[in-house]
């Protein structure tokens, strides 16, 4: 939440555009688990609900966002389905023409050409809670059988090399920072995404990738995407935030799938993610502009 002068200033102009019959459109991010226990307070939401009345119209990303924007009086007709999205044909054009270099890029990083594995995609910060993803890692009893890649950068780099180094974890690679245009290669690499943040994680993009390229996911239901993305056993598995043992277990089931079983999961991912694309992002645009016109003539 902004201080209150900030705020009062905001609400100004939005106001005085409202006056001069300006339409406004509003898409965020926040929901009730993001915005933390001092969101929650009375005061809190009713600066929202008084901020939120300004716009003309207001977009919604997923299940969690919606029932924020409920909380804080947006009422229906005025709530419009804008879903998260990513370039979906590019990550899976991307990825299906560096699946055919998977091995030779998988013997480039010092691994076994038939190795499977799991990745990880973002900052090395608390809130991705990567430490505890190698923790799971090395306790699953799968390090000698999986790879696992971290890709990105961090201040908790140095201490995931160090963790490395003293469990002698053999299968682990770094790549670095990772520009966007090449990350369908990277998803090529490996056969699970995990991710695990806490409730700052509004949503989750890298999820969306990577299901367009098919990949399973592990995500913790404290990511703001968890609810619409991943159905357990057709895309992904659930798991609580900070439940190691949970966890383990889902890293050990990915693993366990049969050839046929993984294929059927990771075209679960690619269907269901085809219904996360810009046009659907477009169509709830459309559908908000052609409200609001309608409703100017009345």
């Amino acid at each position: 939440m902004v201080g209150i002068k900030p705020f009062l200033l905001y609400t100004s102009i939005l106001a005085l555009l409202r006056v001069r019959g300006t339409p406004l459109f509003f898409l965020g991010e926040s929901n009730q688990e993001s915005r933390g226990n001092g969101a929650r307070t009375p005061l809190n939401r009713m600066a929202w609900m008084v901020l939120l009345r300004q716009y003309s119209a207001v977009f919604c990303i997923g299940q969690k966002n919606r029932l924020f924007l409920r909380h804080h009086g947006v009422p229906p007709a005025r709530l419009f389905y804008a879903p998260y999205s990513v370039e979906n044909e590019r990550f899976q054009s991307g990825y299906r023409e560096s699946l055919a270099k998977r091995k030779t890029m998988l013997a480039d990083l010092a691994l076994p050409a038939d190795s499977r594995g799991f990745i990880f995609c973002g900052k090395f910060t608390h809130k991705k809670r990567v430490r505890e993803i190698l923790r799971a890692y090395a306790a699953s009893s799968l390090a000698a059988s999986h790879h696992l890649i971290f890709v990105g950068s961090g201040p908790l780099e140095d201490d995931l090399r160090h963790m490395v180094q003293r469990q002698g974890l053999e299968k682990v690679r770094f790549l670095g920072f990772v520009n966007q245009s090449e990350m369908p290669r990277v998803y090529s690499l490996a056969d699970f995404l995990i991710l695990v943040s806490d409730p700052t994680e509004t949503w989750g993009l890298v999820v969306n990738e990577a299901m367009a390229c098919g990949l399973p996911c592990i995500v913790a239901e404290s990511c703001g995407c968890a609810p619409d993305l991943i159905i357990p056993g057709r895309t992904g598995w659930r798991v609580p935030l900070d439940n190691h043992q949970a966890l383990i277990q889902a890293m050990q089931e990915a693993a366990s799938l049969s050839q046929e079983q993984y294929l059927s999961i990771s075209l679960g991912a690619r269907k269901h993610i085809s219904r996360y694309s810009f046009k659907h992002m477009v169509d709830g645009i459309a559908a908000a502009v052609h409200f609001v016109v309608n409703n100017s003539r009345l």
